[in-house]
């Protein structure tokens, strides 16, 4: 027999009235699990259909809860001890129901996260990539909120935080605030610098090749435009120059095995640029191709010495008789007027430059006495 309208006939007359049927409980909604931690307050509730009054009685792990006895269980600071199988049981005059099991899980209290690496403050120029990060420790699952000038950055959850084409609007303070079930620690904040989008360097003026003598030293410059700061590196023959970083390059008692291309790589935020190469050579002495040669010639005679030398210019002559330097003779040819007696010997010239000096051979001048014509006695 189900609820309905019954017909009721007294006294002749016909009277209609709803009849309501005694039901016993039914749960429409379970008691749900619930994980907390420790300390925490906890609520389980239970909804029911069925002819009232309806009565309750809470169980735990199979025991009823003194007092607990409304639809709706409260427990206050819950503990470890507190942890297990909750349920219910609904019942009237007409019987009763039990509710599905819906356990509860007491976690200990976790500690909040330890930063143990804080972000970086940086500085970048406009247009580059940037990334801050950072480093914690705690209980897992780890949450991360980064921020930007005490406001969140949506979206930015990850433990790096990566902007690409950084502007100045990006430019300010950054943080991170670590989470989990324990609470939230808040990092450093980091600076980030933006600077005005470099110009690469151009090289204005350019090393130039030299030549010098062996022992001598040699300096290199470069001048360059752009943004600064520059960076400078020296290269011979391709490969760094350990401590060359300066925009002049100074070598010292240069010896032959330092002869060869000098290059120099200008660098700053916006690129890089290698010079020409600059040919450093060593100036070899001068090489004598025409030796001075010997004479005889006869007292009054006028007579030339002559040197013939190749090599880097300017070449320098002193010539020398017997060894001994002859001032102001320092042409390639000496003239020697009227020679006598007193004028034969050994000449030789040194001929040098700024790679030094070689000596000619010696050339013989001999002088004869003047011939006295005859006279008839």
């Amino acid at each position: 027999v189900t609820d309905g309208e019954f017909s009721l006939h007294v006294h002749a007359a016909l009277s209609r009235a709803p009849l309501a049927l005694n039901r016993p409980p039914t749960i429409t909604t379970q008691p749900q699990g619930r994980t907390v931690i420790a300390g925490a307050n906890v609520a389980f509730s239970v909804v029911a259909t069925g002819t009232a009054p309806l009565r309750y009685q809470w169980q735990f792990n199979g025991q009823d809860v003194r007092n607990a006895t409304n639809a709706t269980l409260a427990l206050v600071n819950v503990q470890t001890a507190n942890a297990g199988i909750y349920s219910a049981r609904v019942s009237n005059a007409f019987g009763s129901v039990t509710s599905t099991d819906a356990r509860l899980t007491v976690n200990e209290p976790t500690a909040p996260p330890i930063i143990t690496q804080q972000p970086q403050a940086q500085t970048a120029t406009a247009g580059a990539i940037v990334t801050f990060s950072v480093t914690a420790t705690g209980v897992a699952p780890l949450r991360y909120q980064w921020r930007f000038n005490a406001s969140d950055l949506t979206g930015r959850t990850n433990a790096t935080l990566t902007l690409t084409n950084v502007q100045a609007a990006n430019a300010g303070l950054y943080a991170v605030r670590v989470s989990n079930a324990g609470g939230s620690t808040l990092s450093a904040e980091a600076r980030l610098g933006v600077n005005a989008a470099s110009v690469p360097p151009t090289i204005t003026q350019q090393p130039q090749a030299q030549s010098i003598a062996q022992g001598a030293n040699a300096t290199f410059t470069v001048t360059a435009t752009g943004t600064p700061p520059f960076r400078f590196q020296w290269r011979f023959r391709s490969l760094d120059l350990i401590g060359a970083t300066n925009a002049l390059l100074v070598l010292t008692n240069i010896q032959p095995a330092q002869a060869g291309n000098y290059t120099v790589e200008v660098s700053n935020a916006g690129g890089r640029v290698t010079s020409a190469a600059a040919l450093l050579s060593l100036i070899q002495p001068p090489v004598i191709t025409v030796q001075p040669q010997n004479q005889t010639v006869t007292a009054g005679t006028n007579v030339t010495f002559t040197v013939t030398a190749t090599g880097v210019a300017p070449l320098r002559y002193q010539w020398r008789l017997n060894a001994s330097d002859l001032p102001g003779r320092t042409n390639s040819t000496l003239m020697l007027t009227g020679v006598q007696a007193a004028n034969a010997g050994l000449y030789t010239v040194r001929v040098s430059n700024a790679g030094g000096s070689t000596l000619s051979a010696e050339a013989r001048l001999g002088v004869n006495a003047a011939s006295v014509p005859p006279t008839i006695t």
